[in-house]
């Protein structure tokens, strides 16, 4: 029996705000990954759209609060 995926559609005033609200996600999934499992896999996209997004994650306050 398989289950349908939570799936969320968020529309966001503004590019940052989507980014910034991105970042928390992923953190998110990473810490609960790293707590549940050990260990998280993380398939990153190329080009430019992410770019924002990727360097929110590696912002210092990021960098202290993901088990990297």
């Amino acid at each position: 029996m398989s289950t349908k995926p939570d799936i969320r559609v968020l529309v966001e005033p503004t590019m940052a705000t989507a980014n910034a609200i991105a970042a928390e996600m992923v953190k998110g999934i990473i810490c609960q990954a790293v707590q549940q499992r050990g260990t998280c896999h993380v398939a990153l996209a190329g080009g430019t759209t992410p770019q924002d997004l990727y360097r929110q994650l590696t912002a210092t306050t990021a960098m202290n609060e993901v088990p990297w």
